[in-house]
């Protein structure tokens, strides 16, 4: 018989139960090549197949398929009317009845085929392939294995390479500020932001106290990679220092080597963090009346005033030569030199200026101590100023340090002795850095990278702009390629600071490059073929500057939103606490909340103003200075010393802060959406003036109150006229103008007529603002406005004229 029932019937049970185990070895052997042809990586290899084997053997223990099943499945695909069921039901049984119906079975077969089984077919041959090829990389991994070098003995010089350069890393502080005061039992909580491509380990805080060096303090913690928060203190009583005395601090750390390199690590100079300084101040103010009295403008004061002017400037310029001494520009750099002799020429100038604060005292009948400090302040200077001429700012940094503190100690004698008597004409006062509220004034924006960029991007365009516009007049030519070969060597010292984010400093760099190009294009005398790189150089910038621009918006919102938060938390604490020692403890964390949201929006500030949003800068600002004019600290404090305080108006002034966050962040968004959402809140507002002035006086004028605001918002963000200044005599400054106050409940007036008034006005604002909106809007959006009747006139007709054509052309329908 060609095909014998019962064997057909076996062979196809076999395939049925082995197959999922077949498909299971095939995937684990497929997965298994990812490690196979790797010598290091032989464990995962092993581990897989291991799982796969695992995996095959439990499916085919669970296996309990028979072959009545198997023969029933194969009669419904035969339609043999159970003759395959009954073969496996009589099995090898060789009776006549059992013959005959083997035969008869036979026969049937013959006639139907049983079906062939693809999938058996392709997963054997799969398998039969995949396992040819793991053979093949066994070989291969075993020869790769025996072939690798041994590692070297000890007494063998390593040969591998050493990396070109240390990877990025940098340290700076988050907080506390650069310069502030603190009492000598005081914890100073430090905190401290690293940022490194491998990681960062042996972090040291160093401290000095009036110039000379303590016991330096290490940090268990080691630092992952990316940008990372290092929290810490100082605790200021292990220093036993005295009032006036300048404890300075800085942390290092040594970066980690690369993962995976086989190299020693190199010799890699430590990073370091910006120096900063604590001045210790009295635990109480303990001004006494010394014989030499005077006041304002006295001889006393005077001299004092000198010192404090002298103290200033040898604090920044310890921490120039700070910097430079920890590779703040690296060394490697052509003008680190010079830039450490400019600081010993500023030391110098320094020392002069000592001599000469000396010469006054002496005159004067200073104290013999303070004439003795000041001497010794000089010959620290003079020590310093010598050793960065070399340049050394190694061993310049203990004699200025020392400088400093003489300068500190002489202030401290005088501020004893100071008394308040006396007359005279005012002496401006020094600029303290200890003031415990300063507010710097943001850097001009055309000396941050981001102006540079800004200006350059502006340059670039104007050239791109004059090379479109064709060939160049005789001589004109020389001067474009000189403007170009300016633009690029800028670009290129600008991508060299990496002051600007990753993304936009690649951008300048790719910017330099088609300067460059089209700079050598001119300079031979081709501006045709320069006009190209040109445009491309300025089109990089413009999209570059946009990107900044963009990022700036996002981070500065981003700001905003956090401080809204804060205050809003804030008020809400201090209005949901209870008389006594609740509302106390609420307003001083409130106080501490609001100068920290202050000290962060004026960081923000400026880092945007740096390598950011111009206006976002403005922006954080001016909500920093809001907070510090509201003088809202002052009222938290008098609130946390005294529970007999109303909270009503300090609560107010958090609200209305609160509210000032908001609008910055709603005036920093796209202008055509924040114009589109204004104009529905405005139409909105004009809807229910009418049911308001039915409800009665207090729906009334909280619905003033968000008309105005929105107008005013509108005003701010859209540049539209608005209240404030230089806004008068436009139309929307008239119509602003207008919206006047609601009035009082005292004159009884009916809020109907009130009403009356107010609604006009509105409705001209909406009607001018929806002017506008047209026309700064593009076709495709003025076609798709919701109101046909803001559409523009032009369109009308063509609208019309569009449809009597369809009208015109349009066929008629076939009769049936």
């Amino acid at each position: 018989m060609k095909h014998p029932p019962f064997s057909v019937v076996r062979t196809h049970h076999r395939r049925a139960v082995l197959r999922p185990v077949l498909w299971i070895a095939v995937t684990g052997l497929a997965v298994s090549l990812l490690f196979a042809f790797d010598p290091d990586r032989l464990f995962p290899w092993a581990c897989t197949l291991a799982i796969t084997g695992l995996l095959a053997l439990l499916v085919r223990l669970r296996q309990r398929q028979a072959h009545h099943h198997t023969a029933r499945l194969l009669d419904d695909s035969l339609d043999a009317k159970n003759r395959l069921e009954a073969s496996a039901e009589l099995g090898h049984r060789t009776d006549p009845l059992a013959a005959a119906h083997q035969e008869e079975t036979a026969a049937f077969l013959v006639r139907r085929p049983p079906p062939s089984s693809p999938g058996w077919i392709v997963g054997l041959t799969l398998f039969v392939l995949l396992l040819l090829v793991q053979l093949g990389s066994f070989g291969i991994a075993g020869f790769r294995l025996l072939a690798a070098p041994k590692p070297a003995s000890a007494s063998t010089t390593p040969t591998t390479a050493v990396p070109a350069g240390p990877p990025p890393a940098t340290l700076t502080w988050k907080t506390p500020r650069p310069e502030i005061t603190a009492t000598q039992l005081e914890e100073v909580p430090l905190a401290a932001e690293a940022e490194s491509a491998t990681g960062l380990t042996h972090l040291v805080l160093h401290v000095t106290l009036n110039g000379e060096d303590r016991p330096a303090i290490p940090l268990s913690a080691a630092v992952a990679t990316g940008k990372q928060t290092v929290p810490l203190s100082l605790y200021l009583d292990e220093l036993a220092p005295q009032p006036y005395d300048i404890v300075a601090y800085s942390l290092t750390a040594e970066r980690v080597a690369p993962t995976g390199s086989a190299a020693p690590k190199p010799a890699w100079p430590a990073i370091s963090s910006p120096l900063q300084f604590v001045q210790i101040r009295p635990l109480r103010d303990d001004l006494q009346l010394g014989p030499k009295g005077g006041g304002s403008g006295s001889p006393a004061e005077k001299f004092l005033e000198l010192v404090k002017r002298l103290k200033l400037a040898q604090l920044n310029l310890l921490k120039d030569a700070f910097a430079l001494d920890h590779d703040q520009p690296p060394r490697t750099q052509s003008d680190w030199s010079g830039l450490v002799q400019s600081a010993g020429a500023e030391q110098t100038v320094i020392a002069e200026k000592t001599a000469s604060t000396l010469a006054f005292g002496q005159e004067q009948g200073a104290p013999a101590e303070g004439i003795d400090l000041l001497t010794q302040a000089r010959t620290e200077m003079d020590a310093a100023a010598t050793a960065l001429a070399r340049p050394d700012p190694t061993t310049a940094l203990p004699p200025a340090g020392r400088a400093l503190a003489r300068l500190t100690a002489v202030e401290k004698l005088y501020t004893k002795i100071l008394s308040q008597g006396g007359k005279g004409k005012p002496v401006p006062k020094a600029p303290d850095p200890f003031a415990v509220d300063q507010r710097p004034k943001l850097p001009p924006r055309e000396n941050t990278p981001a102006g540079q960029l800004e200006k350059l991007a502006a340059d670039q365009a104007k050239l791109a702009e004059d090379l479109a516009q064709g060939p160049s007049e005789a001589g004109q030519g020389k001067g474009q390629a000189a403007k170009e070969s300016q633009l690029a060597r800028d670009l290129e010292k600008l991508a060299a600071q990496a002051a600007l984010p990753a993304e936009t400093n690649e951008a300048v760099k790719s910017a330099a490059a088609s300067a460059n190009e089209a700079a050598a294009q001119l300079a031979a005398e081709d501006s045709g073929a320069a006009a190209e790189p040109a445009a491309r150089a300025a089109q990089q910038l413009r999209a570059a500057v946009a990107a900044l621009e963009a990022a700036g918006r996002n981070q500065a919102e981003a700001a905003l939103a956090a401080a809204q938060q804060s205050l809003n938390q804030s008020s809400g604490d201090l209005q949901g606490s209870s008389p006594g020692e609740s509302g106390q403890t609420a307003a001083a964390q409130a106080a501490q909340n609001t100068a920290a949201t202050r000290d962060a929006l004026r960081d923000a500030a400026a880092e945007q103003q740096q390598k950011g949003s111009a206006e976002a800068a403005q922006k954080l600002e001016s909500l920093a200075k809001a907070i510090a004019d509201s003088k809202v600290q002052a009222d938290l404090k008098k609130l946390a010393e005294s529970a007999e305080t109303d909270p009503a108006v300090t609560v107010k002034k958090l609200n209305a802060l609160a509210q000032k966050a908001a609008d910055a962040q709603g005036q920093l968004g796209d202008p055509k959406e924040l114009q589109a959402h204004a104009l529905e809140e405005l139409k909105r507002a004009r809807a229910n003036l009418d049911r308001a002035a039915q409800a009665g006086p207090e729906p009334m004028r909280d619905l003033y109150e968000h008309v105005l605001h929105q107008a005013q918002l509108v005003a701010a963000t859209l540049g539209t006229p608005g209240s404030g200044g230089g806004h008068e005599g436009t139309p929307a400054g008239s119509i602003l103008a207008s919206l006047t106050a609601p009035p009082s409940p005292e004159k009884n007036i009916p809020l109907k007529d009130y009403a009356a008034t107010l609604v006009p006005p509105i409705d001209a604002l909406i009607t001018l603002l929806t002017a506008e909106a047209l026309a700064t809007a593009d076709r495709p959006q003025v076609l798709t406005t919701a109101n046909a009747n803001e559409a523009p006139p032009a369109y009308r007709p063509a609208v019309s004229s569009y449809f009597e054509s369809l009208a015109r052309t349009k066929p008629k329908p076939v009769q049936p």
